[in-house]
C-alpha cells in the first residue's frame, strides 16, 4: 500500500490557543503536577535567554569572528531534532558542521 503524507498548510488550519499552566521546575519531573496527569512537561515554557552573536556592524569591528559564523552551517534536521531534544531536557547537542 502506498502511503502518502497530506500536509495541510498553516494557513488553512483553524489552530485553537492552548491555555497552559505556567512553568514549573515540578512540571520536568512530576506528571501528575499539569494538565495531563502520564506526561511530564505539560505546562508553559521555562524562563530562557537570547544571546546575540551577531549584528550589522560585526563584519568591521570583528573580521574573523564574522568570518566564523559566516562558516557555521546547521542542516534543517539537525536544528529541530536539536530544538525538540533542549526543549525536552534530554542534554541534547545541536551538532555544527563548517559549510
Amino acid at each position: 500500500m502506498n502511503k502518502q503524507a497530506i500536509l495541510t498548510p498553516y494557513s488553512l488550519t483553524d489552530f485553537k490557543l492552548l491555555e497552559l499552566p505556567a512553568y514549573e521546575p515540578d512540571c520536568e519531573t512530576e506528571a501528575a503536577w499539569g494538565v495531563n496527569p502520564d506526561a511530564t512537561f505539560d505546562c508553559g515554557f521555562a524562563p530562557s535567554s537570547i544571546y546575540k552573536v551577531a549584528w550589522p556592524g560585526m563584519k568591521e569591528k570583528w573580521p574573523e569572528a564574522y568570518a566564523l559564523l559566516q562558516q557555521i552551517n546547521i542542516p534543517l534536521d539537525q536544528y529541530e531534532n536539536g530544538g525538540e531534544k533542549v526543549d525536552h531536557g534530554s542534554g541534547g547537542m545541536i551538532l555544527l558542521r563548517a559549510a
